[in-house]
């Protein structure tokens, strides 16, 4: 015959109920410890999957990479967004149909070197040095680490625009 504990009822419950309440407090942690160690390429993955368009990826890219600088460091890789204002004074050599010069509104670039007007560097989408000068800077640059480079280059957000030509 089976011993009648000498522990009350309402106690019995209350213990497992405190237990429960433990596993459930020990799945929330490695939840939250999972999700913290989740790198922003892993983010971005899953954020852009069923996206298409250019412009969509590229609010994404900005929401995930929120790390940035107004002032890139040479070597370093950065992604933004630029707005060119004219073709004047710019030198395409070779460009005889200023119709088919266009520049990439979402660069990915590896700055090689900073100027009083800019910063020049190899454009990953077109590959390609490129200048680009601070007041066609929109915002900020956000900071691409080297291990997430290679992943970035492989996401198809280019927006070639068209320049608007003034002559």
């Amino acid at each position: 015959m089976p011993r009648e504990s000498k522990i009350p009822k309402d106690k019995i419950k209350s213990f497992l109920v405190s237990q429960r309440e433990k596993l459930e407090e020990q799945r929330r942690l490695k939840e939250e410890i999972k999700k913290s160690q989740e790198t922003r390429v892993d983010r971005l993955k899953e954020r852009i999957k069923n996206l298409s368009d250019a412009e969509d990826i590229m609010i994404n890219i900005i929401e995930i990479f929120n790390e940035t600088e107004l002032i890139p460091d040479q070597g370093k890789y950065y992604t933004f967004i630029y707005n060119a204002k004219t073709t004047l004074n710019r030198d395409y050599e070779g460009v005889r149909d200023f119709d088919k010069v266009y520049y990439d509104q979402h660069p990915l670039v590896a700055v090689f070197r900073i100027y009083k007007w800019g910063f020049e560097g190899l454009n990953f989408h077109w590959k390609k040095v490129r200048r680009y000068t601070w007041e066609e800077v929109a915002g900020s640059l956000h900071i691409v680490r080297p291990d997430e480079i290679d992943y970035m280059r492989s996401v198809e957000y280019m927006k070639p625009i068209k320049y608007r030509v003034n002559k």
